[in-house]
């Protein structure tokens, strides 16, 4: 049977309109456009100097680096709520999801555990410098990596704003998790060449470190795991939350954390650092 010429152009082109529309909306997904249009990051009606000039007793600092997981791609957003702020190109904004410094457009952990930590702690002020973006590497931050100089930038943003860092969170690892054959000696190696930047600037600082490789129906990289958890142990270190224990039911795609798993991850988080906080609380009289 032949068609007429009209009709077969028409057909291939409504033909190839829907796989231009389908291959559009994978590389550009329609919920990303709004996503990308309903972010509005707000200022904060106080400047970094103003912060600054607490005393250090009454200010907490959270410098939180990582891949996705430490950025924006959980579901859904929320806020922090009062005296929780977001510190990014020398400004501080209120803690609303998305945080500024991290890609993805959706929800994070810290809005959650800025929340814990305001209502526990006499702090008059949170506040969480991100510097975090999605499928990253632990060598993309060490020096050399493709992030490194976004993390000194920050660093010595903070640094000179005179708002030192008092602990660094690291929440990555599901890239390399993946990887069966991927080494825990070069990631052990690459991920103390990143504590030893953070440290650069502010030695007094400690760098927490989650054992974080989950990733659905992928078996988790034991050398990976075991790398991270031994950085925890070195000094100017702390053992972080072990992520990994928050299964399928936490994640909303397999990897980044719904509902659920968002709050839970702040959980894990907020008792990783009550034993430092308690420290810093308290801290070892001068003989």
């Amino acid at each position: 049977m032949k068609f007429p010429r009209p009709l077969l152009l028409l057909g291939i082109g409504l033909a190839l309109g829907l796989v231009a529309g389908v291959w559009i909306q994978h590389r550009w997904p329609l919920g990303r456009v709004r996503d990308e249009l309903s972010v509005n990051h707000q200022r904060a009606p106080l400047a970094p100097a103003d912060l600054a000039r607490l005393p250090p007793e009454r200010r907490l600092v959270l410098v939180c680096v990582g891949q996705s997981n430490a950025a924006n791609y959980g579901e859904p957003r929320a806020a922090a709520g009062a005296n929780v702020y977001a510190f990014a190109d020398d400004q501080i904004f209120t803690a609303i999801d998305p945080l500024p410094g991290g890609d993805g457009y959706g929800g994070s952990v810290w809005t959650r555990l800025g929340a814990k930590l305001a209502l526990s702690t006499k702090a008059d002020a949170i506040v969480f410098a991100v510097v975090a973006e999605g499928s990253t590497r632990v060598a993309d931050w060490a020096p050399g990596g493709r992030c490194h100089e976004r993390l000194v930038r920050t660093l010595h943003q903070l640094r000179s704003a005179g708002l030192p860092a008092d602990f660094v969170l690291w929440q990555q690892g599901e890239q390399e998790g993946r990887g069966a054959a991927v080494s825990g000696h070069d990631y052990a190696r690459d991920l103390a060449a990143v504590h030893h930047t953070t440290r650069q600037f502010f030695p007094a600082a400690t760098f927490l470190v989650a054992q974080s490789t989950f990733g659905a129906g992928t078996a988790l990289n034991e050398q990976v795991r075991l790398a991270q958890a031994a950085a925890g142990r070195q000094p100017g270190a702390g053992v972080g939350p072990d992520v990994d224990r928050l299964g399928e039911a936490y994640r909303r795609d397999g990897i980044h954390f719904n509902a659920r798993g968002l709050s839970a991850a702040a959980d894990l988080w907020f008792d990783a650092l009550r034993v430092p906080l308690a420290r810093r609380a308290s801290p070892t009289p001068s003989p």
